[in-house]
């Protein structure tokens, strides 16, 4: 039997593909304690509460990524998966976003579109020095600490349970609308003055871990809005998901776009 969340019930931890208790139970309570650190930060909170306020009945339950899903999902591509995390919606059609009204579904109290998740995660994995190595990602590197990862991947999650899930290309590195926005959230908690991990650097772009810093004479905020098609992006996602977007906006926060745009701040 999956493992619940504490009061939140939509996020359920099932780590039965590993078939010995010991190892469920080793995969489910590492699990958790990454959901409860997230859970620490008001960033993170902000999140979980979002997704457990989706009134639909879905859930999102997250699963070890490990050699028997990369092998399935990655078939051609096995090594270069091995250090990795996957959002997986249960039905796709269901969860791209069509373009529906936000408003009419907020007054009939639940969205039109969306389906059930699936996240693949493992802290092992993350963690993992040789995977680390092998994929490249040094100690330290933006938005590659467990935490970071899995909230990435539940942003994700968001999008898909709600039908809004924007697989769009965007014409750099950050390859998809909707990597744009697990981004953009994720970089908001490392950055959240209530997170426990100071100076956590801000990442750049999907293609890797690499960091974004301000330019000359500006902060953070202002060099990321200035990247071509960013303050758009950033406008959509706060029209797309205006309330999660109106939560984060009273976020402390060094990286805080959501609250530079609004509040100019």
């Amino acid at each position: 039997m999956a493992t619940v969340f504490g009061t939140y019930p939509a996020i359920q931890i099932d780590g039965a593909t590993f078939k010995e208790k010991d190892s469920i139970k080793w995969y489910e309570s590492r699990t958790l304690g990454v959901l409860k650190q997230i859970n620490g930060v008001a960033t993170g909170e902000i999140v979980l509460k979002y997704l457990q306020s989706i009134k639909a009945g879905r859930k999102v339950t997250i699963k070890p990524y490990n050699w028997a899903y990369i092998s399935k999902t990655f078939p051609k591509d096995k090594v270069a998966n091995l250090w990795n995390a996957t959002a997986q919606p249960k039905d796709h059609t269901k969860a791209n976003d069509q373009g529906q009204s936000v408003i009419l579904e907020a007054l009939k109290g639940e969205p039109a579109g969306g389906t059930d998740v699936e996240v693949y995660f493992t802290k092992w994995v993350i963690d993992n020095p040789k995977y680390r190595k092998s994929a490249g990602i040094a100690k330290g590197s933006a938005g590659s600490l467990a935490d970071e990862i899995l909230l990435h991947e539940l942003v994700h999650g968001v999008g898909q349970m709600l039908g809004r899930d924007d697989r769009t290309a965007m014409a750099d590195d950050m390859h998809e609308v909707s990597e744009f926005r697990s981004i953009l959230v994720t970089n908001i908690y490392a950055t959240d003055a209530s997170n426990p991990v100071k100076n956590r650097p801000v990442r750049k772009d999907h293609a890797g871990t690499a960091t974004l810093t301000a330019a000359a004479g500006e902060n953070i905020n202002e060099t990321f809005l200035k990247l071509p098609g960013y303050r758009s992006h950033t406008q959509t996602f706060i029209r797309r998901f205006p309330g999660l977007a109106w939560d984060l906006l009273d976020v402390n926060a060094t990286f805080n776009p959501v609250r530079a745009l609004i509040k100019g701040a």
